[in-house]
């Protein structure tokens, strides 16, 4: 039985120190080293050797408390250095009562012969421990003996030790309390001659509460200072140097001793310096309580509300501590040994209380020490509704108490309109209402009144639509509908557009479409052209794009019939900006083959304003795709030599009005030659009649060809004429390129012709350089090229070594190099092998090695696999190893799962099962809890299900008493209720009787 230790004890603590240092948990009689009541006097203080037992008392067992026996003074202590048969101690005031024990413990040189101990009342004391070390008066001897006091001691009556006459000698006596008789248990002795003793450990005690005495013989004077080993306290000393007797040889006594309360195997220990003989003992005596037998005068022997003292605990104290939450403590009743039963609090009860809105109360089930775990409310439980349209609801998140902090809609959240286009119905974020800030830019909010009224758009900064405006003056509401329509533009102040006007009888509205046609001017009364006419029969027509026909109009068609002649006259017109014109031979309609004008030649001039010119390719007979002119280009250029140049604006095709030089300005060339040039102050083109004699009216149209001059009478220039045969017309430009000559009747000069691709025109000049041949389609000799770089200009020397390629750029091999340290050399052959890589210096590969034993070759492939380990001689990893059956590859998740081993055959651990669906996996919590089994499909236990709420939980007790019923949503039943002070329990039985 566990005891409560005195103050006097400390809990044991395994240590020791030197001799001559104070060791801890050990107490001397005080600075003057008492012996009873008789102090040492300081002289002999200063005698004592330097060699000193410092004793220590250890115990290879737990730490104990005390038990009822205790120390109730130390009797005296005494020694003598005169040779004597006897040595006593004089029991001092009180006396020893009858039922206490006195322990004597005994050093003397180590004489052969009896010892025994005596009191003068002839009390019965027994020998209990006798060690010797030496003999005669080398060496000491250790004497325990111990006597159950049954007839009590007076003072001044002695307690003797008798011995054979030795001249050395000590003794101490001491009293205690707390048993009968003294019963030995356990004892243990050793001698030696070293700086370390031991008394040697005993056997292990036969009860929990016992006495250990501790005494110690050493052949020396006593020590200057003596502190007890931890948990044991000192009885002191005693010394055969009581006064100085010159003896070269003394004994010393140390007494100690400590009451424990736990089983154990225990020893007395202690180190001298220098080395002196000694005699170690200890001794151990039961304790009458704690015995485990109720004895005479003893209420109890044990039990949890038994006291040290072998009597009842006081009623109401705790001897069983509350063991949870669901728990209650026990109490003693004074009455019994015996701790009450454990008992546990009603299912029911609540033992933890809600702790936030999201959480619920939990309570004990009647049979468990712990409340249930803390469960909260389904995610799905509203726990703070929405306070305004830009406010959410708050809802538990299912795995804590509180409710989420309180949010708001998302800023930019849509809410409801307040009917103003300009402004944004939306939440901010922040408050709970729709917001309603200026917003919206560009939503109409007043609708146009006319085709000169723009809608006006909110400007995202105001709430209010902004001022009602007009289109601007100029602004066009009505485009042209037709060639004799104008545009009407709005005035500015007026929602509407002005009446629709057509344009005046001088406008013309369509153009001659041929030279057979005549141009239509608009009548000023409508918007729609009048009808095509055509030029009477016999008109003299201009070309119709085949110059080797006549040109006169039929009346009829807007085209000219075209006979054969005009020998020399251009016969086909452009079929495009890029096309040349070709001329007539007089004898066939058909024109000479087509050809184009040369890549580069402006092909379309400005077709608009804003429009730029088009170059051709050489190739085809159209004008690339057109483009517009930039802002402040030339839009309108001047379309005729007496017209002036007009700028786009840059943001349309249109140009601004058009303008014309004034009549008689000087205007540059029309393409003829032949003709004077001057504006007339109306037309764009320049006007062009005949004069201009001697001027070039066709210049040179190739290499070949040659200028023709004007006469002075006529528009047209004389038939073209070509330079003679053998005329260089290109000469060679390079090694690959030869001459060409004129042909005699053509303009061009032949097609460039160039040297043959045989034809070498650069010899290699390295092993990295290439020749160059002409290309038969150039003049130049090609570029000097190399051979590429992947060209092998030299091959590799061993499996380090590199083989050297062309760089590409130069003519010459790169010079010898070996494969880097970094570059692997022989791949490795297997998990266990290792690659080998170049040395950076050898063209040779180093020599196969192989990865070392420790190193895992095949980790474990899944909870049943064992990894394997290379051998550290060979390329290949061992053979896949597993787990055996034995082991346990996938623990229960759950308390209806159960754990997997493996087969000892595969990787893979079983496939997961789970406990059949008989088993029950959550008992009944409370009389409206139902018990849940497991599915046979799931790891883990249904949800917590509860009796309906038609379920009656508590029946009604009496009159006034209701049943209860179950909640539908609990363990437990409802709190028992009653029928309110209104209800009528018994009727008046008569006259005089009242009704309750």
């Amino acid at each position: 039985m566990s005891r409560k230790a005195p103050p006097l004890l400390d809990r044991m603590v395994l240590a020791c120190k030197p001799l001559g240092t104070a060791a801890r948990g050990w107490t001397s009689g005080g600075n003057l080293m008492r012996f009873g009541t008789t102090p040492a006097p300081a002289r002999l203080r200063r005698l004592a050797p330097a060699a000193a037992l410092l004793g220590l008392l250890t115990v290879c067992s737990p730490p104990d408390a005390a038990a009822a026996i205790a120390l109730v003074r130390n009797l005296g202590a005494t020694g003598s250095g005169a040779t004597g048969t006897t040595i006593a101690v004089t029991v001092p005031a009180g006396g020893v009562p009858a039922g206490h024990t006195v322990i004597v413990t005994v050093a003397l040189d180590p004489a052969a012969g009896a010892v025994s101990c005596s009191d003068s009342k002839g009390n019965t004391y027994t020998k209990d421990l006798d060690v010797t070390r030496g003999s005669g008066t080398d060496g000491v001897r250790t004497v325990v003996c111990s006597a159950a006091i049954r007839t009590a001691l007076a003072a001044g009556n002695t307690v003797v030790a008798t011995h054979p006459s030795v001249i050395a000698r000590a003794v101490n006596a001491a009293e205690f309390s707390g048993f009968l008789t003294p019963a030995l248990d356990r004892s243990a002795s050793a001698t030696g001659a070293t700086t370390t003793l031991s008394s040697g450990a005993t056997a292990v005690t036969t009860q929990a509460a016992e006495l250990l005495i501790g005494a110690a013989g050493i052949e020396s004077k006593h020590p200057t200072d003596f502190t007890p080993a931890p948990g044991y306290t000192s009885l002191g000393y005693a010394s055969s140097e009581t006064i100085p007797n010159g003896l070269a040889k003394q004994v010393t006594l140390y007494t100690q001793y400590r009451v424990v309360s736990t089983t154990g195997s225990y020893s007395a220990n202690g180190t001298v310096q220098p080395s002196r003989q000694w005699a170690a003992a200890i001794a151990t005596y039961k304790e009458n309580c704690g015995n485990g037998v109720v004895d005479p005068g003893e209420q109890c022997d044990g039990g949890a509300c038994c006291n040290a003292s072998c009597t009842f605990v006081a009623s109401g104290t705790v001897c069983r501590t509350s063991g949870g939450a669901c728990d209650v403590p026990e109490v003693c009743t004074g009455s019994s040994a015996t701790c009450p039963a454990d008992a546990k609090l009603a299912a029911g009860t609540i033992c933890r209380a809600t702790a936030g809105p999201c959480d619920v109360a939990e309570t004990c089930d009647g049979t468990s020490n712990d409340c249930p775990a803390d469960g909260f409310a389904a995610a799905t439980t509203v726990c703070r509704a929405a306070a305004g349209e830009c406010d959410v609801a708050e809802t538990c998140t299912g795995n804590g108490p509180e409710c989420p902090a309180d949010t708001c809609k998302a800023s930019g959240t849509t809410c409801a309109d307040d009917g103003n286009p300009c402004t944004a119905d939306v939440c901010d974020g922040d408050s709970m209402k729709c917001q309603h800030p200026a917003g919206n830019a560009g939503a109409v909010c007043r609708a146009s009144a006319g085709v000169c009224d723009p809608a006006e758009t909110c400007t995202g900064t105001s709430t209010s639509c902004p001022v009602d405006a007009k289109s601007p003056e100029g602004t066009t509401c009505r485009p042209a509908a037709g060639p004799c329509d104008v545009a009407e533009t709005c005035d500015g102040v007026s929602s509407t557009c002005p009446t629709d006007a057509f344009a005046p009888g001088t406008t013309q509205c369509r153009a001659a479409a041929d030279e057979c046609d005549v141009a239509e001017l608009c009548t000023g009364s409508g918007p729609s052209c009048p009808d095509d006419t055509k030029k009477p029969a016999g008109t003299a027509c201009t070309d119709d794009g085949n110059a080797c026909t006549a040109d006169q109009c039929d009346g009829v068609s807007a085209a000219c019939p075209h006979p054969a002649g005009n020998a020399g006259t251009v016969c086909r017109a452009a079929a495009g900006p890029c096309d040349l014109a070709e001329t007539c031979t007089g004898s066939s309609a058909a024109c000479p083959e087509d050809t184009k004008t040369p890549g580069g030649t402006l092909c379309r001039a400005a077709a608009g304003p804003c429009d730029v010119a088009e170059a051709c390719d050489g190739i085809a007979n159209d004008c690339p795709a057109n483009a517009f002119a930039p802002a402040s280009t030339i839009c309108r250029p001047a379309a005729g030599e007496c017209d002036i140049d007009e700028l786009c604006d840059g943001n349309g095709p249109e140009c601004p009005a058009d303008a014309r030089k004034a009549s008689g300005t000087s205007c540059t060339e029309d393409g003829n030659p032949c003709t004077t040039d001057t504006c007339n102050g109306t037309d764009v083109g320049c006007q062009h009649a005949a004069g201009n004699a001697g001027a070039v009216c066709r210049a040179a149209a190739g290499a070949c060809d040659l200028p023709e001059t004007c006469n002075g009478s006529e528009t047209t220039c004389p038939a073209d004429g070509f330079a003679p045969p053998s005329t260089v017309c290109r000469a060679a430009v390079g090694p690959c390129d030869v001459a060409e000559t004129c042909t005699g009747s053509s303009a061009e000069c032949p097609a460039d012709a160039f040297q043959p691709s045989a034809v070498e025109c650069r010899p290699a000049a390295g092993d990295c350089d290439l020749a160059e041949s002409c290309t038969g389609t150039s003049g130049a000799c090609p570029d000097d090229a190399f051979k590429p770089a992947s060209v092998e200009c030299r091959p590799a020397a061993g499996d380090c070594d590199l083989a050297e390629s062309c760089t590409g750029t130069s003519a010459a091999c790169p010079a010898d190099a070996v494969k880097p340290a970094t570059v692997e050399c022989r791949p490795a052959a297997g998990d266990c092998d290792v690659a080998e890589s170049c040395t950076g210096t050898s063209a040779a590969c180093p020599a196969d090695g192989f990865k070392p034993a420790a190193v895992e070759c095949r980790p474990a492939a899944g909870d049943c696999d064992v990894a394997e380990s290379c051998t550290g001689t060979g390329a290949v990893c061992p053979a896949d190893a597993f787990k055996p059956a034995t082991v346990e590859c996938r623990p229960a998740a759950g308390d209806c799962d159960v754990a997997e081993s493996c087969t000892g055959t595969s990787a893979a651990c079983p496939a997961d099962a789970f406990k059949p669906a008989a088993v029950e996996c959550r008992a009944a919590a409370g009389d409206c809890d139902v018990a849940e089994s497991c599915t046979g499909t799931s790891a883990t236990c249904p949800d917590d299900a509860f009796k309906p709420a038609t379920v009656e939980c508590r029946a009604a007790a009496g009159d006034c008493d209701v049943a209860e019923s179950c909640t539908g949503t609990g363990a437990v039943c409802p709190a028992d209720a009653f029928k309110p002070a209104t209800v009528e329990c018994r009727p008046a039985a008569g006259d005089c009787d009242v009704a309750e």
